[in-house]
């Protein structure tokens, strides 16, 4: 930001609020930049479509968004299974399901549950937070 440019990151843009008031206050002295986490479908033309028929009351009223998101992965030094910097259930893939109601909806949740189902081998640290 301070060389002008605009900032994609990936998830998750901060592991503390600390750091996101950090990054907002940053934010703050460039307005016209551009801040943001890498969420492809935020501008991927099916998204959009969804959002559009979404709108248009073309399904009903939608109440409630039910997601999931997984993937197998048991090895104790990938990054994704490391929640102490960004990895973790919530952090590196439940902000998916998170972020994409929130495009959808065009504002916050009122609620949001996580159910865990923990691996009884996996040995390393905990694959979800």
């Amino acid at each position: 930001m301070e060389a002008g440019k605009h900032v994609l990151c990936e998830k998750p843009i901060s592991i503390t609020s600390k750091e996101a008031e950090l990054l907002l206050d940053a934010k703050l002295r460039y307005p016209l930049l551009k801040v943001m986490e890498a969420f492809m479908y935020r501008f991927h033309p099916q998204w959009n479509k969804v959002k559009e028929i979404m709108k248009k009351g073309e399904i009903g009223d939608i109440h409630s968004i039910d997601s999931v998101f997984t993937y197998h992965n048991v090895d104790p030094n990938n990054v994704r299974n490391n929640a102490e910097i960004g990895g973790g259930g919530v952090l590196d893939i439940g902000c998916y399901c998170i972020n994409l109601s929130r495009f959808l909806y065009e504002s916050e949740p009122l609620n949001v549950q996580s159910f865990v189902d923990y691996d009884p081998k996996f040995k390393g640290r905990s694959a979800c937070i």
